[in-house]
């Protein structure tokens, strides 16, 4: 065989390998981006330790859009009865990417916990459908835990 059959052939293989997989890589490019995540947000729960009352605005967000906002007065602790609020909201529950914000209005402590932070915490979520936050507003700080839930409520 001579070289010039060789180089010929050469060529067009590899103008054959670029035809292909440069529309290849433009289709793909799309779907390999984002997916949706493997557990939804179901619930929060807000608990003041504090002695004294305070106010406590949350956001939430999911896809970036605020979906909720809302100012929470909470009561002084008083001998161990810490007041409680539990959010679920309709825009809760889906396996979407949410973000919640906490601040505390009269100490100007903010905290936030995001679906990717959930995603980071936990390897396997097994049969789980979504994860609940728990805020604690302690005295010096907020705190936030997270919780697997079998279901997500009012889905």
């Amino acid at each position: 065989m001579d070289d010039k059959y060789c180089h010929t052939i050469t060529k067009m293989y590899r103008r054959k390998y670029i035809q292909i997989s440069v529309p290849a890589a433009v289709l793909v490019s799309g779907c390999i981006e984002r997916t949706d995540p493997p557990i939804g947000f179901g619930e929060l729960y807000v608990v003041n330790h504090r002695e004294q009352e305070v106010d406590v605005q949350i956001k939430i967000k999911k896809e970036s859009e605020e979906v909720y906002d809302n100012i929470h007065g909470f009561g002084g602790n008083e001998s161990n009865a810490a007041e409680t609020v539990r959010i679920i909201d309709d825009a809760m529950g889906e396996r979407s990417y949410y973000e919640v914000e906490i601040t505390d209005l009269s100490e100007n402590i903010d905290r936030s916990y995001s679906t990717e932070e959930a995603e980071e915490f936990v390897d396997d979520w097994g049969e789980n459908e979504c994860f609940g936050l728990i805020v604690t507003i302690e005295p010096d700080d907020i705190y936030i835990g997270i919780q697997s839930m079998s279901s997500c409520p009012g889905r």
